[in-house]
């Protein structure tokens, strides 16, 4: 039996534009949350400049998180909610995947 799946993805955002990140992630966690996203959490260390973002979502499981990305990823809102982020993220975003 598969366990519970915990995505976490790590970036940078400047420290001014922490707002309207919190408005796209809060668009983009509604789409996960429809098709079968289970919780989300939001951690931001900032300094005078960047805020540092590690967002937390948990699913089902690996093969429930596959399945719900596959949807998502064709939904318009989604592509045009990655445009306004691709605008206001700094330096690389990481991922790591955990099993529960």
């Amino acid at each position: 039996m598969e366990g519970m799946f915990v995505k976490a993805y790590r970036f940078k955002i400047m420290a001014n534009k922490i707002s309207k990140y919190k408005k796209i992630e809060l668009n983009a966690w509604k789409v996960y949350k429809k098709y079968g996203g289970l919780k989300q959490f939001l951690f931001c260390k900032s300094n005078n400049l960047y805020c540092d973002i590690l967002l937390v979502e948990f699913y089902k499981s690996c093969g429930d998180f596959e399945r719900i990305k596959r949807i998502v990823d064709n939904d318009e809102k989604i592509k045009q909610l990655w445009l306004d982020f691709k605008k206001i993220v700094r330096g690389r975003i990481t991922q790591e995947d955990y099993l529960c």
